[in-house]
């Protein structure tokens, strides 16, 4: 409750004082935001990901089937925070028809989770986003009435106020006929109405069918009641009937004369809870940072975020060979202690790992391409997802999983690893050197011998 109280709050007005502002809770008096302090902060730094049942029929289409990575597609804490958007203009690049006061943040992109790097872009599937945001007085906005929100928080009411009507009456005559005096088994009796007539209520309560529009899961900002965005929320979107086909029309107007990608194929999906707390799932090409900014909205913040999850997903748990599903329920089996653990592990092996020290600070890397990748100090997780030895992956296993070894151990393994690398490319540079040498020397015209002076 402190916590709630206090440090979410502290945090909130500290890094997002112009958003708490914007939101209407920054005067004294003006009480807690829905969702809360914690839920508010969780809004500003967590992108909630894709994985929701209305951004099912994308995750699922022919399309993705073999290039879909779900580890890219999770929820996450976002390093780098920009200021939330609100106006006509940030409601228009999303398609969104209501007139409600919204204030979203910027498009979170999954690349990764849907295309691979090195391909053409023409060849790989349209990208897909995350957006999410908070719904200004929610519950007498537009969308909680398209939503059905308003219909199931009225029934919800009705039914509140009808238990508490039932259970008032039932006491009331349960009073009535002890004041009488009424025998001792009458009273008995009577105890046993009132009862009967309180589990009555309660049970017709139970029975009473308060409409759900088609849920969408719990709220990742509060864990209340969510509702599906109905297709008439988003006029203007391009209307595919799946992303298959949308996929297809991308890549036949690719060459045509004139092509503009951005805002042009959108297919957009999403949620609302009751607290106003928005998602939304966009695949396609949009327009970015559209609307008007709101001031200090969390854009001086920056975050490093944790990496153990990662790790052990992909490291210890086996990966590639678990589907979401098994992914998700692995996840959340984890122990708190364990992932504080390797995430102690894996920041002592970013302090060990060797840097270049060019024009940008980056870990070296074991790839030998024309264009090297440029890993920054800021995640190890891409430097281990490189080209790294399959032995020495063992080692950093060991090391970061388990703690078995020590993180000298491990620091002399990476820069043995490395000294054997630069070793071998010195050979192999050195082999291709000459193979080149020996070539020309094949080409080469014989040569013929001098001629001798006339003789005397």
């Amino acid at each position: 409750m402190v916590l709630d109280d206090v440090t979410w709050k502290e945090l909130c007005l500290m890094y997002a004082g112009g958003l708490v502002e914007e939101l209407g809770y920054c005067h004294q008096g003006a009480g807690d935001p829905p969702g809360g302090w914690r839920g508010l902060f969780k809004l500003l730094v967590h992108c909630p990901g894709v994985h929701f049942p209305t951004f099912e029929p994308v995750l699922q289409s022919e399309t993705l089937k073999a290039k879909y990575d779900w580890t890219y597609g999770r929820g996450h804490v976002q390093s780098e925070l920009r200021e939330y958007r609100k106006g006509v203009e940030s409601k228009k690049a999303l398609f969104l028809s209501v007139e409600d006061e919204i204030v979203v943040s910027r498009l979170c992109c999954h690349f990764d989770a849907a295309c691979k790097r090195g391909l053409l872009r023409q060849y790989n599937p349209p990208p897909i986003f995350c957006c999410r945001g908070v719904v200004k007085n929610f519950r007498s906005s537009g969308l909680a009435e398209v939503t059905g929100a308003a219909t199931f928080l009225t029934e919800k009411n009705e039914v509140e106020a009808d238990k508490i009507m039932r259970v008032s009456a039932a006491t009331s005559k349960f009073s009535q006929e002890n004041v009488a005096g009424k025998a001792c088994d009458g009273s008995q009796s009577g105890l046993k109405e009132g009862a009967k007539s309180q589990r009555g209520s309660s049970g017709e309560e139970t029975k009473a069918e308060v409409s759900s529009p088609r849920n969408a899961g719990p709220c990742p900002y509060c864990g209340g009641q969510t509702f599906h965005l109905p297709s008439i929320v988003f006029p203007g979107a391009y209307a595919a009937e799946s992303y298959d086909v949308m996929t297809s029309d991308v890549v036949n107007d690719f060459h045509v004369e004139g092509f503009v990608w951005k805002g042009r194929f959108l297919l957009i999906t999403g949620f609302v809870c009751l607290a106003g707390h928005l998602v939304l799932g966009v695949a396609g090409h949009p327009n970015f940072g559209r609307g008007l900014a709101v001031p200090h909205s969390g854009d001086r913040l920056q975050l490093q975020p944790a990496e153990a999850v990662a790790f052990m997903v992909r490291f210890m748990a086996g990966e590639q060979g678990l589907a979401r599903e098994e992914g998700q329920r692995y996840i959340s089996s984890l122990e708190l202690e364990t992932v504080m653990a390797v995430e102690a592990r894996l920041t002592q092996l970013k302090e060990i790992w060797p840097l270049d020290k060019g024009r940008l600070l980056s870990y070296k890397v074991f790839e030998d391409l024309m264009y090297p990748h440029r890993y920054s100090v800021g995640s190890i997780m891409k430097v281990l997802r490189s080209n790294v030895p399959a032995d020495l992956l063992e080692i950093v296993g060991a090391f970061v999983g388990t703690g078995s070894m020590t993180a000298a151990e491990c620091k002399r393994s990476i820069l043995e690893a490395f000294e054997t690398h630069e070793r071998e490319e010195k050979q192999k540079m050195s082999r291709a050197v000459g193979t080149a040498e020996a070539s020309e020397r094949c080409v080469m015209p014989a040569s013929t011998p001098p001629s001798s002076g006339p003789s005397g």
